[in-house]
């Protein structure tokens, strides 16, 4: 029990530290936004590009299902260690 508390006061830290930094702060968020932008857009255009170019409705709802959960996976694991990191 008292790791989780120690791990829950290192993340407390971190976080006073990014908000007293405030250069860091707005860094994390102006990245954070445009990491959601390109997300979005790249999974808008591939589900687009899926549904010309694959001609069964069944392969296209598993592509598209797949490779959202792929990028939301990776674009998520980027968002984790951007504001996780000291930039």
């Amino acid at each position: 029990m008292d790791q989780v508390q120690e791990i829950y006061q290192d993340i407390f830290t971190d976080v006073q530290a990014d908000i007293s930094d405030s250069q860091v702060l707005v860094e994390k968020i102006i990245f954070s936004i445009a990491a959601i932008f390109v997300w979005y857009w790249l999974t808008r255009n591939l589900n687009r590009w899926y549904d010309r170019k694959i001609e069964s409705a069944k392969v296209v709802n598993v592509v598209v299902n797949t490779s959202n959960y792929i990028f939301g996976f990776l674009f998520m694991m980027l968002f984790l260690v951007t504001q996780v990191s000291h930039m």
